[in-house]
């Protein structure tokens, strides 16, 4: 049996080194304009398999980001609950320039969270709670649709 195996290994080995020398050349892309169907690949699926993908991709691109970690840092309502927003904004862009602030409003709260933290940064959502911990005591860490981070 070990001999059988032997000459069929070798064999096998033979043939394999036979159809690499029929190729022939140095360089692979040189087969490549002379033969017709080189490197052609054809798929062939079900048509509720391609309107799957189709709607998966239009949803994906309609999304507005992902989801993720914002600090709440504030919220009113009532009137000149707009312009504290925007005063409490202010303050955390000088402060703070590298995290983006935003107001959101939800009726009928002016709501404004900091940063864009993604799901497994928790722990820099933490951090930035921590230095705005004296300024704003009570804020706190949502789970939120984030933008997506740049590349």
């Amino acid at each position: 049996y070990f001999v059988m195996v032997l000459v069929l290994l070798c064999g096998v080995s033979a043939k394999a080194q036979m159809s690499i020398q029929l190729i022939g050349h140095n360089d692979i892309f040189d087969d490549c304009p002379s033969q017709s169907n080189f490197g052609r690949v054809v798929v062939t699926q079900e048509r509720n398999l391609a309107d799957l993908t189709d709607r998966y991709n239009r949803f994906q691109t309609s999304k507005k980001g992902i989801a993720g970690w914002r600090l709440h840092v504030f919220f009113a309502t009532g009137y000149g609950a707009q312009q504290n927003a925007e005063n409490v904004k202010k303050q955390i862009e000088s402060k703070y320039p590298d995290y983006p602030v935003y107001i959101v409003y939800e009726q009928p709260y002016f709501r404004v969270r900091v940063g864009d933290f993604r799901i497994n940064e928790k722990n820099k959502a933490y951090a930035l709670k921590k230095l705005l911990d004296q300024q704003f005591p009570s804020s706190w860490i949502v789970a939120d649709q984030i933008n997506f981070p740049r590349l």
